[in-house]
């Protein structure tokens, strides 16, 4: 079915029990942050769909559950960012690679609540890299930073050590 809402989204596709579900395709009014949240349970099935997130247009290709996104799934977003992995309700939860399109900084690791969470590592565009645990999207715990200029630098906990101290006299 098509529905036009009264602030000018329109969604077209399959609905079931008055949630999206299945395949659709919805476009957003930028600006209006409108994508419904429901706790309905629903089997997760393939869709695309425009939604708006963090008051960003994106296009989300992926899975769907309870008109949330769940499951395997990819997001491009209006800033040039792409997102593909895990989804749970609504946010990135579980394995994923996220590119960020003014950087070209990359990502690959463990996500919760939407944030880096758990092991990952970086590549950044600056030719810098990390591997090591995340905290809340910020480098916590252990870690190796390989620096662009060649410094290597090793993290236990929050002391950051050099791997060349073994060279000092």
């Amino acid at each position: 079915g098509k529905q036009k809402y009264f602030n000018g989204d329109e969604y077209q596709g399959e609905w079931a029990e008055d949630l999206r579900c299945g395949e659709g395709t919805i476009t957003y009014t930028k600006g209006a942050v409108t994508h419904s949240r429901s706790s309905k349970e629903t089997t997760c099935v393939e869709a695309t769909n425009y939604v708006e997130h963090l008051h960003v247009s994106v296009k989300y290709v992926g899975q769907w559950k309870g008109d949330q996104r769940c499951g395997d799934g990819a997001c491009d977003y209006e800033n040039g960012d792409h997102y593909q992995g895990s989804w749970h309700n609504d946010v990135r939860e579980g394995k994923g690679d996220q590119t960020c399109g003014g950087t070209n900084d990359h990502h690959t690791g463990d996500w919760s609540a939407d944030l880096r969470n758990g092991s990952g590592s970086g590549k950044y565009g600056n030719g810098d890299a990390y591997e090591g645990d995340w905290k809340d999207d910020a480098r916590s715990g252990k870690g190796r930073c390989v620096y662009a200029n060649g410094d290597v630098f090793t993290r236990v906990q929050k002391i950051l050590l050099t791997t060349e101290i073994s060279n000092r006299k």
